[in-house]
């Protein structure tokens, strides 16, 4: 479970974790059938809701991909492929807080 909430507001971020998808995608092909490059697409669902009414203020969806060379050894393309995975969800939290900071939510009284 998750908690983030704005300063000075009463509505939080606070539902189980928001829904994270993953998926690879095969981007480049060499003569002998093996992908030697990848792409990381990923996207997240999430949604802010008041805790004093429990309805939802807004919600959306953001998606971005990077990408990774399958080159090298074996070890050399797992780091590629842990380090693109940090990068997207660098890339995804600062889309949500981007989105969150800009989203016409109702304010305190």
């Amino acid at each position: 479970e998750i908690s983030a909430c704005l300063v000075g507001s009463e509505m939080c971020i606070r539902d189980r974790i928001p829904v994270v998808t993953l998926n690879t995608q095969a981007m480049a092909i060499n003569r002998n059938n093996v992908a030697s490059r990848f792409n990381l697409l990923g996207t997240v669902a999430y949604s802010l809701r008041d805790l004093e009414t429990g309805l939802i203020v807004t919600s959306s969806e953001v998606t971005s991909f990077t990408g990774y060379s399958a080159t090298g050894t074996t070890v050399a393309v797992q780091a590629a492929e842990r380090d693109a995975e940090a990068r997207l969800m660098a890339i995804l939290a600062d889309q949500v807080l981007t989105r969150l900071l800009a989203a016409d939510l109702p304010q305190p009284e």
